[in-house]
């Protein structure tokens, strides 16, 4: 036994050393994705992997009876510190996979209660982690994994408190387990899983009831609440009959466990009392809730109230449970149905005496303020005369209030026995006499006690959820019942605590200005409004989180029309007001503010709001706010990303999503998979964020630079200065000082035009990222001042981009079928292993399941990682990243995270059989993995096209303008003449056109349109040249009007009249020379018929110089037709 007492201490003491020396982990929300979070990350895993070693070794030298609670505790210790995974892993399914309710494997050590509770808490801590751990990999319950998750571990919950339900001294355990129930199901209801949830529900109600330790009165709270939940679940399935039925029998139950009380010789007392009657309430405002469909009028829902509650506040709750719809919309109007209008007029009925009794109050202080000035602004007395001082009037007793909830007597202005305020003021105060303060100072404490009953009796909460009604429902006493909430917070008391009052406050602060905005739709108003918004506490954005995102979904609408007028068809700002221009800035900063805190679900909107904001941020000069704003925009945007890559799990075409953002048929990926539309607008979202980003980057940098060249400069200046005031000491400078000084002042002031050292710093983030390189490189070429140079940066992201499509072909060929095994014989190592998913900080691996050349069978497996480059291959020992190195079972998969974004690494795996032994070593590795998120990399070569032909590097701009063509357009073979007109030399891959994302086809439209004036540059008018080249010439310029008509047709499929306007004048400026020409070539009908044709798509045309392009257009094909017969039209056309 002392052996046993010292390996417990030793456990002990060994694991409290390893646990203070590990740091504690923060939520999934709060970790930001950079390089000394990855550190970290790896430091605790490998922290962890020693402490799940050492409570292994401790643990297998335990007798069971001693090892099972010391294990459990560890696990609780770990769970404490919120490292789930290893507390579930280590700990709590170490002890559910002892069996210890089988006969088989169960000491003798140990007796049956002990057995089913050390198997029960084993359940619950594994219920608890997997929870946790499925809640924190998907959030927003997007996957269908995740509700199958989450049910699976209520079914756990469920069988374990059925083990320990018929011992009543592990009460305390059925307790936890409904705690556990409610906790997991909670935010199933919320995502709509009730009917999924409300059997464990009811069971977790019917098992409180059971036990009779659980049935005491402190105890009822909690079942009640469980009560509640079942109901709204009942109310939500669209069977309020249910409801019905499970709240009166919970309400019987309730009932019959006071009568059985009441037998108890010692009475009830005052506590166990109130609780019983508050129970009882609540549960006739739910039974309340499903019976008011069958009363008839507004009376009989009164005497419905009066029969069921004695409290005034308990019918007022009642009434306003009954009208709350939980999915109703506050921002949003809409007429309530004929139920709800019934009893929201009763509910007027029964509030109205308490909402005059804030206005009685409000007047009382106003008088008695009133009379204060009057008093302090009367002439002294004259001495020797006295003072007539009124004698204060008795007031009266406080008015009972009347049955029903029917207004109380002296409760409204001028009824008989209230304190009138305004009377003891009298009308000519001055002239009458003083006030009577003494009476106004009674009337108002009066009044302050008649208050502080309506606080109690009608709550903060009630208010804000009748007002909340009224305004949704624009209820015409809803007026009133603002006036209420104003003069409600204007009393200096705090009778509602400060939480309530501040989103009481904040509601009625967005409501008016709400209302502000639907009657005009002004600056003023939409700035008020986000103004609002932008100053809520949290409080306030934790308790009306559905209001203030209407709200701000309305400000964004009326804001996407005004910034309509101030960008172009790209994004870019235009010149307008400087006026109107500002209030978009703040209006979409404050947007972006409000967003940001409510953690906006919209990732799309999110991004485009902040790739906005950062354009008019950056015209203004503050790129420093601009570069805030978007490296917030990015970490957001790779979450969403992450969340659609969770969201294929499980898909037929998983494997294919993380590979390309591209997904065209007929290329790599097969037709039906890889991402889907919004995933590919969202990722050419993230590529034109990222290139932003990145040019603030380096305007910051370059201005850094030049602060320092400037100080530099005023440094030497000094020194300059102090030597030129020393010449009585040093003497005068020769002429060789001076020419000295004055090249140190030039040196000093020198400063390159482009940021250097954010160069470097923007290329070493990207590290293996060819995306973000070649957007990098594309950023950097504007700021070195020689086309030589910046030819040079955009050859390099020309090589960065073929890289990238030749990683996604790698990809590609990784995430596939796996490789051939050997026709003869079976495999001595285990293949490499098949890439599921992969993006900044995770990778998803899949064992390729094969028979070795082994004796033994293996049964499950490990996965080992390393990063590419340091070292050789991957070995045994690479464990350092979380989920290396951990056993699985063979069929699932592993998920190694803690990677560092943008880098690259190898994975293999090792078989291991039941008896964790290797099976014939370590398998083969895969070809590199780069951590990253791809970005549409058509869309990069796009913009490199574009960029290089601003930059004046034409041979980059053809390069990648050729890589365009080739994935949306089909060259015909080239004919003679005679046999086929130049302008059918091109044509439309209509099958991805069709496929390609918006933003992509946009981009591929300016590509055309600049393809077809590269083809074009310098050729001259046509008279001016020489005989030889004529034919050539005419032929270019109608392959350049293809191009043009091609781009035209696609914004045309776009709807974009801008790029439309501006094709039809690229197109006429580049044909006008051949119709100069006497002889006009028969192939320019073609031509101009069809750029007359996709004019005429247009439903109206507003642009002036595109009506005069088809007017003209229309004149030049009569002149042509004008001459020819029917047969040479249609030969034509």
């Amino acid at each position: 036994m002392g052996e046993v007492a010292a390996t417990v201490n030793a456990f002990d003491s060994e694991f409290a050393k390893a646990l203070k020396n590990l740091q504690l982990r923060k939520g999934n929300h709060e970790v930001k994705q950079d390089s000394v979070n990855t550190n970290e990350r790896i430091s605790t895993w490998q922290q962890l992997e020693k402490l799940g070693e050492l409570i292994d070794h401790f643990f297998s030298k335990l007798p069971l009876h001693v090892g099972v609670p010391k294990l459990l505790e560890k696990a609780d210790e770990l769970h404490r510190r919120k490292e789930f995974l290893h507390a579930w892993t280590k700990g709590f399914r170490k002890v559910e996979r002892l069996n210890l309710l089988s006969p088989e494997t169960v000491s003798k050590e140990i007796n049956d209660k002990d057995r089913r509770k050390y198997e029960v808490r084993a359940r619950f801590g594994s219920a608890m982690c997997e929870a946790t751990l499925v809640q924190e990999a998907d959030p927003g319950m997007r996957h269908p994994h995740t509700l199958a998750s989450l049910l699976a571990v209520l079914a756990k919950v469920q069988s374990g408190v059925q083990v320990v339900l018929p011992d009543e001294e592990h009460y305390w355990l059925v307790f936890n387990g409904t705690v556990l129930l409610y906790s997991v199901a909670a935010p199933l209801i919320t995502a709509g899983f009730a009917a999924e949830v409300v059997e464990y529900l009811v069971f977790a109600v019917l098992a409180l009831e059971n036990v009779l330790l659980l049935c005491a009165p402190k105890y009822l709270d909690w079942r009640l609440q469980l009560c509640k939940a079942v109901c709204q679940c009942y109310i939500d399935l669209k069977v309020p009959e249910e409801a019905e039925k499970f709240a009166a029998r919970a309400l019987d139950k309730i009932k019959e466990q006071v009568h059985l009380e009441s037998l108890d010789p010692l009475p009830l007392t005052e506590s166990s009392e109130a609780v019983y009657k508050a129970s009882e309430n609540n549960l006739n405002v739910l039974l309340f809730r499903t019976q008011h469909e069958s009363l008839a009028n507004a009376d009989a829902v009164l005497a419905k109230l009066e029969e069921t509650f004695s409290a005034e506040g308990d019918r007022l709750r009642a009434l306003i449970e009954a009208v709350r719809e939980p999915t109703r919309r506050t921002v949003r109007h809409s007429a309530p149905a004929e139920r709800i209008q019934l009893l929201l007029e009763v509910s007027l009925k029964v509030v109205e005496p308490h909402l005059q009794a804030f206005a009685t109050a409000d007047e009382a202080r106003s008088a008695l303020e009133k009379g204060q000035t009057i008093v302090a602004s009367m002439p002294p007395p004259v001495e020797g005369e006295p003072v007539p001082i009124p004698e204060p009037e008795p007031a009266p007793p406080p008015p009972a209030p009347a049955k029903g909830g029917k207004e109380n007597p002296g409760s409204k202005k001028g009824k008989k026995g209230a304190a009138e305020p305004e009377k003891l003021l009298g009308e000519n105060a001055p002239e009458a006499g003083p006030p009577n303060i003494p009476a106004l100072e009674a009337a108002l404490a009066e009044a302050i006690k008649a208050m502080e009953n309506t606080c109690q009796a009608f709550p903060m909460v009630l208010h804000i959820r009748l007002l909340t009604a009224g305004y949704t429902y624009e209820q015409p006493w809803f007026d009133d019942v603002l006036k209420a909430a104003k003069q409600r917070l204007s009393q200096a008391a705090d009778y509602d605590g400060q939480e309530s009052r501040e989103v009481m406050q904040a509601l009625v602060n967005l409501m008016l200005a709400t209302k502000a905005v639907e009657e005009e739709a002004s600056g003023d108003h939409l700035l008020g409004l986000a103004e609002v918004l932008y100053t809520c506490s949290d409080v306030v954005y934790r308790q009306l989180p559905d209001a203030i995102t209407d709200a701000g979904l309305l400000v964004w609408s009326l804001v996407r029309t005004l910034l309509a007028a101030m960008l172009e068809p790209t994004g870019k700002p235009i010149e307008v007001d400087p006026v109107q221009k500002t209030l978009a800035t703040d209006l979409l900063y404050k947007l972006h503010v409000i967003f940001t805190k409510l953690d906006l679900d919209d990732a799309m909107l999110r991004a485009l709001l902040a790739q906005r904001l950062g354009l008019f941020l950056e015209e203004a000069g503050r790129v420093d706010d601009a570069r805030f704003v978007l490296d917030g925009a990015l970490q957001a945007m790779y979450a969403f990303r992450g969340h659609f890559t969770a969201r294929a799990r499980g898909a037929a075409d998983e494997n294919r999503r993380f590979i390309s953002a591209v997904n065209l048929p007929g290329e790599q990926l097969a037709p039906g998979t890889g991402v889907g539309e919004t995933e590919q607008a969202f990722a050419c979202l993230q590529a034109d964020v990222f290139q932003l980003r990145g040019r603030i980057e380096l305007k910051i940098g370059l201005r850094e630079q030049q602060a320092k060249a400037k100080r530099r400069k005023e440094r030497v200046l000094k020194q300059v200065e102090k030597r030129d005031q020393q010449t009585l000491i040093f003497g005068k400078k020769t002429d060789k000082e001076h020419a000295h000084d004055h090249e140190r002042i030039i040196q000093a002031e020198e400063c390159l035009p482009n940021p250097v050292l954010t160069e470097a710093e923007l290329l070493q983030t990207a590290d293996k990222n060819h995306y973000e390189r070649a957007l990098v490189l594309l950023q950097m070429a504007p700021f070195h001042p020689t086309v030589a140079k910046r030819s040079q940066l955009l050859q390099e992201a020309a090589k960065e981009l073929q890289a990238a499509q030749a990683m996604e072909a790698r990809l590609l060929q990784m995430a596939s079928a796996p490789p051939q095994t050997p026709t003869r014989g079976r495999p001595k190592v285990p293949p490499p292993p098949r890439v599921m998913t992969v993006n900044t900080t995770e990778v998803t691996v899949e064992p390729v399941q094969v028979a070795l050349a082994s004796a033994r069978t293996a049964t499950q497996y490990a996965v080992f990682c390393k990063p590419l480059g340091s070292g050789v291959g991957v070995s045994l020992n690479n464990t350092e990243f979380e989920g290396t190195g951990v056993f699985l079972p063979i069929e699932d998969r592993a998920t190694i995270r803690g990677l560092r974004q943008n880098e690259s690494y190898i994975f293999a795996v090792a078989f291991y059989d039941d008896k964790c032994a290797i099976v014939n070593g370590l398998g083969a590795s895969t070809q590199e993995v780069v951590t990253l998120f791809p970005l549409p990399v058509l869309l990069c070569w796009a913009y490199l096209c574009l960029g290089a032909t601003r930059l004046g590097c034409t041979s980059v701009a053809k390069q990648a303008c050729g890589v365009i063509f080739k994935h949306f357009f089909l060259r015909k073979a080239s004919e003679p003449l005679w046999a086929a007109n130049p302008f059918d030399s091109l044509d439309l891959n209509k099958d991805n056109i069709l496929a390609a994302s918006l933003p992509l086809l946009r981009s591929v439209v300016q590509v055309l349109y600049v393809g077809g004036e590269l083809s074009t540059t310098g050729l001259g008018l046509i008279p001016n040249l020489p005989d030889a080249a004529y034919i050539e010439v005419q032929t270019a310029r109608l392959r350049a009007a293809r191009r043009y008509v091609l781009g035209m047709m696609v914004s045309a499929y776009l709807a974009d009249e801008a790029l439309l306007n501006e094709g039809a004048l690229r197109f006429y400026n580049g044909i006008a020379p051949l119709l100069t020409l006497r002889s006009r070539s028969s192939h320019l009908s073609k031509a101009l018929a069809a750029c007359h044709m996709t004019l005429h798509q247009l439903r109206s045309l507003r642009d002036e110089q595109t009506v005069a392009v088809l007017a003209s257009i229309t004149y030049e094909l009569v002149h042509l037709y004008r001459n020819l017969d029917e047969r040479q039209v249609s030969l034509l056309a």
